[in-house]
């Protein structure tokens, strides 16, 4: 009579420890405990250093709970929220923060995946919606906490911010467990032909640049230099001074793919950088050695820049003409159109982030337009792009039809009677 005890024992705590097993698997449980985790190594790769300069400088002003303020101002930046001090709005930031947020939360929600067994594109689903959720709360929270009267971060930007971050960062996350491949495999292969070939002409629009920009950065570098010595900010603070500039590089990429296509940067209501416009005029800018890399004035060969968005198109037509080749020439437009408004639609999201205000009157509106670059920047690839996708499908048809066709044995009497 003992056995059907010690049975039943054993399989009350196997189903324990199954609902437990399951309970520790939760989406629902892990989503949140995931996303506070990650909100609070962002906090904390903030608030270390802020911490350790309070410490070593005791004379300073600054508390420790003033620091905790501090960082919490710098974790709503680094996702792009919009910070006011005093009766001035700074919009223009330096967004190459996000990848802290970005980081974490992309490791973080490979782990939630993983630990959670994430396999099915639901509960991918859910955990992104439970991670954004609880993400914009505690943005929120730290809105309210370093808010005061003399600077404060809107808590609807903030939960927006912090919202759109933590979405796209667990989206990509999420994916290294397999989730998204249900439905990934039920797009049309033209439509990602065409989101593939847009992105590949934003990669290299990005590149063209990045060339731009280091090339400025090589010519420039003594000015540079001449200005982080006149500014004699000490070891501490130069060094934050250097991260915060070396955080507006992607600002700066930015600017310079606006200056390749035409559009321009604008320093103010009075002065626009452009290649197409020999001389600006001066205009007072911040103490910054990032901001040294601005051309005073247009080169002799600056107007040529834009053929290299025409360049970055005819990229485009190569790669979709090659693979597209079996479609007909008018599904081939539409797919090249297609991509070269994607890549449009990214130059303009990328052009309204790098545009703001950085509060002082003259640079209230700075950077560049965004509708105007994202409309110049799609005209001049669209050019390269749409007779390149049709040239190189023709010419691989004419060669496909000059090929020589393989001779067929001819059955004779004597073979057809041999066989027989």
């Amino acid at each position: 009579m003992q056995l059907p005890a010690k049975a039943n024992l054993r399989s009350g705590l196997s189903s324990a420890l199954n609902s437990g097993n399951n309970l520790a698997r939760s989406v629902w449980i892990l989503s949140p405990l995931v996303a506070l985790c990650a909100a609070a190594i962002g906090y904390l790769v903030l608030l270390i250093p802020l911490a350790i300069s309070w410490m070593s400088a005791p004379a300073t002003e600054v508390t420790l709970l003033g620091s905790a303020r501090l960082a919490g101002f710098g974790w709503l930046l680094a996702h792009d929220a919009a910070i006011r001090v005093a009766d001035v709005t700074y919009t223009l930031l330096p967004w190459g923060l996000l990848l802290i947020p970005g980081i974490v939360l992309i490791a973080a929600t490979r782990w939630l995946g993983k630990a959670a067994r994430i396999t099915e594109w639901r509960r991918g689903l859910l955990a992104v919606v439970l991670v954004t959720i609880t993400y914009s709360a505690l943005a929120a929270g730290v809105a309210r906490f370093t808010a005061d009267a003399s600077a404060s971060v809107s808590v609807v930007t903030a939960v927006l911010c912090a919202a759109g971050v933590a979405a796209v960062a667990s989206i990509w996350g999420v994916r290294s467990t397999g989730a998204w491949q249900v439905p990934l495999a039920r797009i049309p292969s033209a439509v990602s032909l065409t989101v593939r070939a847009g992105l590949l002409g934003f990669f290299v629009l990005l590149g063209f640049a990045s060339v731009l920009t280091a090339v400025a950065a090589v010519l420039g570098f003594n000015r540079m230099l001449s200005l982080g010595v006149a500014l004699d900010a000490g070891a501490a603070g130069g060094f934050v001074f250097f991260l915060i500039q070396v955080a507006y590089i992607p600002m700066l990429i930015v600017w310079a793919l606006s200056y390749l296509a035409g559009a321009g940067v604008s320093l103010g209501s009075d002065t626009l950088l452009s290649p197409f416009i020999g001389g600006t005029s001066p205009t007072q800018l911040p103490s910054a050695q990032i901001l040294t890399l601005l051309p005073e004035n247009a080169g002799s060969i600056a107007w040529a820049l834009p053929i290299l968005v025409v360049l970055a198109g005819t990229i485009i037509g190569l790669w979709v003409g090659r693979r597209a080749a079996d479609e007909m020439w008018m599904m081939r437009v539409v797919i090249v159109i297609g991509a070269t408004v994607t890549t449009a639609l990214l130059v303009l999201a990328v052009s309204a982030m790098s545009s703001g205000s950085w509060g002082v009157a003259n640079l209230a509106n700075i950077g560049p337009d965004a509708g105007l670059t994202a409309m110049i920047t799609w005209i001049l690839i669209t050019l390269g792009a749409v007779p390149v996708a049709l040239v190189v499908v023709a010419r691989r048809a004419r060669h496909l039809a000059v090929l020589p066709m393989p001779e067929m044995p001819v059955q004779t009497r004597e073979n057809h009677d041999e066989l027989v």
